[in-house]
């Protein structure tokens, strides 16, 4: 893909050939885009949709069926030298809704301790089945570009900016990085990140959810146009120049990982010349020219049409199609007959860099418990040891890597005087010369709803000295203070009242102790 960039673009689309307007069979034979122009897309697009049931090739009710469904129609699009891709719509794992359920915090709830991690490790699990089984005849495993939380700059997705912080959002990407790769072994993935369009040439912007260089392969966004004129076009180009010069800079393929004309009608609409039109304002930039490919939806009905497509009525042909026919005769378009030896390229490739981050808590989280797990991931390398402090202390507590989650783990019970305020969790990193090869701080805030303020034990005679007696109260004596308060072994160490005026006749009695120590034992942490 990066040889093609700045050459020619991949046109690929959304179900091109399990969804269209002019085609009977819907089985990975036939495509709108064939019937339109002789050539399928150079990149073919399906979703997680697909593995649920919930669109073809995918079966309601038969997981099984779905996924050999959909490995035999992309395996069908690999042979006609297609691209794959595929998106993820995912369900929202709180409510049971869909995507476009915003309710329930849902990225908080599946990371790593949430009450729905094992949920969402299912829904992964399916992914990876997926992944595992779509191999050529010959047992080769087929390239797939996924790109999941797409468009999360926006907020119609559960996993959009309102619902979810910035670093929940880098968590949970990361996550499901390490665990199709890590604990499924998928290895023919490409990781695209693609948020909705909106930054302009602003590269913090766009980056401000990024995971990560070790965690994505293609760096994307996603503009739809609605009839703006020119100056959607424009947008575009700035976008796609600023995406193309953040992939150079780091190693990256750049690439319009969803675009379209959307509401476009047989007849009717606005700009004819829409597919040429966007073609030449890419060209027209030597950085946004370099997008590796452009991928429009699906055709699935009349009110959800991207590419144009022969009626078959010859007195109401569609009006975008000869636009569309001078976009595939364009030398800077590649369709699947354009498309040569894509799987034969040899590549260098670089070696993986260690690398480490918190997983929880994530920053600007929450504490809510008593006691919180802090989660922290290392890669490609073995340090000497791994641990973490909190604000307001030096002390360097161990974390222990627990070979089952492939995390190295700690407790941390958050002092009484920390409850209501921030507190940065800080974890190093320590290598076997005793340098620091990583450390990161996350600030949380503290909100407990009850919380250890101190505790007194009674196991030696030190630990009674903090107990002052202050007398007995009767209603027969009144009030008197010669008695006293004094460590015993008994039972192994106990508090022992001496309280000589004590009636068992009387209606009522108290005895009164006071903690001398409790603001001192507190603020130490005990």
């Amino acid at each position: 893909m990066n040889q093609l960039r700045g050459k020619n673009i991949l046109f690929g689309q959304q179900h091109a050939t399990t969804e269209g307007m002019s085609i009977t069979a819907k089985d990975g034979t036939q495509s709108d885009t064939f019937n339109s122009v002789g050539a399928y897309p150079g990149l073919f697009g399906w979703d997680t949709l697909s593995l649920e049931g919930k669109e073809k090739p995918g079966v309601t009710g038969h997981a099984e069926q779905s996924r050999d469904n959909l490995v035999a129609v992309m395996k069908k699009a690999y042979a006609d030298g297609g691209v794959l891709t595929f998106s993820s719509h995912m369900p929202n794992f709180v409510t049971g809704g869909d995507f476009y359920d915003t309710k329930g915090n849902v990225v908080s709830h599946i990371l790593p301790g949430g009450d729905k991690n094992a949920a969402y490790n299912a829904f992964l699990d399916q992914i990876a089945g997926f992944a595992l089984h779509l191999k050529t005849d010959d047992g080769r495993p087929i390239p797939v570009i996924f790109r999941p939380f797409h468009e999360q700059s926006g907020s119609w997705f559960w996993w959009g900016a309102a619902f979810t912080t910035t670093d929940e959002y880098k968590e949970i990407y990361r996550y499901t990085v390490e665990y199709l790769r890590d604990k499924k072994d998928v290895h023919n993935f490409l990781y695209a990140y693609s948020p909705g369009g909106g930054f302009g040439d602003s590269v913090d912007t766009y980056l401000k959810t990024y995971p990560g260089d070790d965690y994505v392969d293609i760096l994307g966004f996603d503009s739809y146009y609605n009839g703006e004129g020119d100056s959607w076009f424009n947008g575009v180009k700035t976008e796609a120049k600023t995406v193309s010069n953040i992939a150079d800079s780091r190693g990256k393929v750049a690439a319009f990982t969803e675009f379209g004309y959307q509401k476009m009608k047989v007849t009717g609409n606005t700009t004819l010349d829409f597919y040429t039109k966007l073609a030449s304002t890419l060209k027209s930039d030597p950085d946004a020219k370099k997008m590796a490919f452009m991928l429009t939806w699906a055709n699935f009905g009349p009110d959800s049409i991207y590419v144009p497509y022969p009626t078959g009525d010859p007195n109401q042909e569609h009006e975008m199609l000869p636009d569309f026919k001078k976009y595939y005769q364009d030398a800077y378009t590649l369709f699947s007959d354009g498309v040569i030896g894509a799987y034969d390229k040899k590549v260098n490739t670089a070696s993986e860099q260690g690398f480490m981050h918190i997983a929880s808590p994530t920053g600007q989280s929450t504490i809510k418990e008593a006691s919180t797990t802090i989660r922290v991931r290392v890669l490609n390398e073995t340090p000497d040891r791994v641990v973490y402090s909190v604000q307001g202390s030096d002390t360097e507590y161990p974390m222990v890597l627990n070979p089952d989650s492939g995390y190295y783990e700690a407790q941390w019970t958050p002092a009484a005087e920390q409850n209501g305020k921030t507190a940065d969790i800080t974890v190093k990193v320590y290598g076997s010369s005793g340098a620091v090869l990583h450390e990161q701080t996350n600030t949380v805030f503290v909100k407990i709803g009850e919380v250890l303020a101190g505790a007194y034990t009674f196991d030696t005679a030190p630990d009674a000295e903090g107990i002052q007696y202050n007398g007995e109260y009767t209603s027969s004596s009144g009030g008197t203070n010669d008695g006293s308060a004094a460590y015993s072994d008994f039972n192994g160490g106990s508090l022992k009242i001496s309280a000589p005026h004590l009636n068992g006749t009387d209606s009522w009695q108290e005895l009164k102790l006071e903690l001398k120590n409790a603001k001192a034992k507190a603020g130490a942490g005990s």
